[in-house]
Formats: structure tokens, sequence, C-alpha cells
């Protein structure tokens, strides 16, 4: 709920910002100077809009990509790679109007972000006739700038050279688009809400505005933070469903320091073998603690932002009746397969929690979407931000079940 009082403050500020002349100061001392109109009255726009017949044309949407510097910060490596975006063309773009960009982080670029109607920045970009491009971080999704992705190829991801990607993109784009001095607005959300604001602060004369949620700008090792957060926002909306997954959390550590209660947890939640084991290890536990408190966070995080199932089947309401009125075990394997099938795997599919296996999983340096994503994710965790989720407090959310010395591990 935070993130969308958020949003919605920040979209209305961004709307008028857009629509009025003059110098407008916003926070951090931001300055923006002479913001002109960005809404054009276009005849057959304002036809239109007084019941005209006229058509208007739809945005193009589409996708391209752009040659980009291995090393920003290197003039003597000339190397290159190619970045993959999408588009969303208005016909209508100004050559000195606004345009966005929607900055993809550790993801893929998804064209939902740039087709659903029901995004607000896509309803103010369609009242201000604004372009929106979404732009693809190195080393995640299609845009591979090595070979591999060894520990001396992934020297080059880091946030540092993903603001230059950025910068460089929206001078390579101006020039394309023949834009002249147009007033480019980022659009972030946690990592690449960082990501949003980096750039507009490192490039102000390239990016006038920045839209950054729930961007978490100060790195730390031991983000204990976050466990306090998604228990505020879910107690916010149910009070009874934060004291449900607290005793449940509180349940499942103590059925974890027994075989036969590790037994009965692989059952519920269709686990790999690696809790019933008689090498079990403390680094499994934690794992399983890690990857179920994963699935809880997820839909918190993602509640309600009108992209795929994230609108109406994975929101805060729908978690928290379930558990309420199942206040079980089963129900938080329900809702984790309704997770796995948004994601198109069986609702029913195995969970693997192994330690040693997720390792074997993210030492892979070859091409491959999801354990690439994850490769890169876990080295830019440990070379630059940290931002482990810890559960230290036993009445914690999440009974005390990730120390951050189990963490630390990876």
């Amino acid at each position: 709920m935070q993130r969308q009082v958020f949003l919605i403050i920040c979209y209305s500020l961004l709307y008028h910002w857009c629509i009025q002349e003059g110098e407008r100061t916003i926070d951090y001392n931001w300055k923006l100077l002479k913001a002109p109109r960005f809404y054009l009255e276009i005849p057959h726009l304002r036809d239109a809009k007084n019941g005209s017949n006229h058509r208007l044309p739809p945005p193009l949407i589409g996708q391209g990509s752009l040659k980009q510097k291995l090393d920003h910060f290197d003039s003597n490596d000339k190397r290159n790679w190619e970045q993959f975006y999408t588009h969303r063309k208005s016909p209508y773009q100004s050559p000195d109007g606004a345009v966005f960009l929607v900055i993809s982080g550790e993801g893929g670029a998804d064209n939902a972000w740039l087709t659903n109607q029901g995004l607000p920045y896509i309803q103010l970009a369609d009242q201000i006739n604004a372009s929106i491009f979404m732009l693809e971080h190195r080393f995640y999704g299609s845009s591979h700038p090595t070979n591999d992705t060894s520990i001396e190829s992934l020297k080059y991801l880091n946030a540092k050279q993903a603001v230059e990607d950025i910068d460089r993109f929206v001078q390579e784009i101006n020039q394309q688009e023949k834009l002249t001095n147009p007033k480019w607005i980022t659009f972030g959300g946690s990592y690449s809400g960082n990501l949003a604001a980096w750039s507009r602060a490192k490039h102000p004369q390239t990016i006038r505005a920045a839209v950054a949620s729930s961007a978490p700008l100060q790195a730390k090792l031991n983000f204990k933070e976050f466990e306090r957060q998604v228990e505020k926002i879910i107690g916010k909306k149910d009070a009874e469903c934060v004291a449900v997954i607290r005793k449940l959390f509180q349940k499942m550590r103590q059925m974890s320091t027994t075989l036969e209660g590790r037994r009965e947890l692989a059952k519920i939640f269709r686990l790999d073998n690696s809790l019933i084991r008689p090498t079990v290890s403390s680094n499994d536990i934690a794992n399983f603690f890690l990857v179920i408190s994963n699935y809880i966070s997820f839909i918190v995080m993602h509640s309600g932002i009108n992209v795929k199932n994230h609108r109406d089947s994975l929101t805060l309401d729908v978690m928290c009746r379930n558990l309420t009125y199942s206040p079980t075990l089963e129900s938080i394997r329900s809702l984790i397969g309704m997770i796995m099938k948004s994601h198109g795997k069986p609702s029913n599919s195995i969970i693997d929690i192994g330690y040693n296996n997720f390792l074997d999983f993210v030492r892979d340096e070859r091409w491959n979407t999801r354990r690439t994503q994850s490769r890169a994710w876990l080295y830019q965790n440990c070379h630059e931000f940290g931002h482990f989720r810890t559960s230290e407090e036993i009445n914690g959310l999440f009974g005390g079940t990730l120390p951050l010395r189990c963490l630390y591990r990876f």
C-alpha cells in the first residue's frame, strides 16, 4: 500500500510539472528550469475530444538494440555490445516534449510494462503525447555484453556502468528520433529505482526528472529493515494475517529441528530431498526458509501493480484472505503454487531448496536466462549492495529463520 500511495503522489506531482510553465523545485534540490507545456493542442486531438469521428493512430510498439561500450571508463577499450530495448512511440511525440524511460532492473525487458493501459505512467504518457522506452540492463534478458558470465566478465556488471549505458542510450535515441530538446524522465522500482535516481543525479543535463519507487538507495549488508517493512505493509492490510504468518514460521522453525518434522515439511511443500538427507546442513535449512519467505515477500512487493496476475489474483487481499481463512502450511504452499503457475510452471512443481544445488545452479557461466539472471544478481548483491534480507528476531515475521551468517555464506 505504501508503494502504491508513493507512486500516486509521484505521478500526480509529475503530471502537474508536465503541464505548467516556469521554474519548479522538487526534492533533493533538483531544479527543473522553464519546463514547457508538453501537452500540445493538436487539431485532430481536440476534435476527437469533442466527439469527432477522427481515429487517433495508436502508439507504435516495437523493439530494437544499440551499440554500447563494454567499459565506459576506459577510453582504450574499444569493445562494444548490443543492448536490447523496447519502445512505445507516440505518433505525436514533440521534439522538445517529455519522453519516458522505464529502466529494467535485474530481469529482462517485458512488453507487459508497455502494453498495459492500467499503468499510471502509460496513462500519463498518452495524456501528454510522450513516447516510452524500456531499456534492458546489461547482463540481463537478451543484453549479453560478453561471451560468458565468468567473474572476469562480470566485472563489467555494476551500477556505474549501467548509469552510463542509460546516458548513452538517451543521447542515441535523441539522434535517431530527432529529439532536439527532450525532457527525459526515468522510471524504476527497487534496484531500477536506484538507477532512475542515480542517472538523474549523475546526468542532469540528460535526465530532467526521475520517479524512483521503493528504491533502497543505501547499500546495507544486513538488510533487516526489509522483513520489518513487509510485516508493516501486511499489518496495515490485516493484522490477523501477520499473526498467522508469524505463527506458521515459528511452527516451521520447530519442525525443522527434527527429522520427522523435516519430512513433514518436505511432504507439505513438495520439496526435493535436501531436508530429509542424513547430511542435511544448516545451509539447507536456511535456504528452505529463504525460499519460502521470498514467496511471501514476492506477493507483498508486487501486489496491485496492474501487471499480469498481480492485479487481482496475486495480491495482499488474496494472500491474507487465504491464510486467515485456513491458517495452515498447506495454504502457504497453495499460494506458492499460484506464483509458480503465473510463471508458466505447474502449480505442484517440486521446490529445490538444496544449498549445494543452488551453488551448482549459479556456478554455470554459460548464457542461460534463468541461471544467468540469478548468477548476475547474486554477483551484484555480493559485489555492490549487500541487501541480504535477514530475519534474526525470534518475534519477527519470519521467526528469526534467516541469520546473516547463513546468508553471508552465499
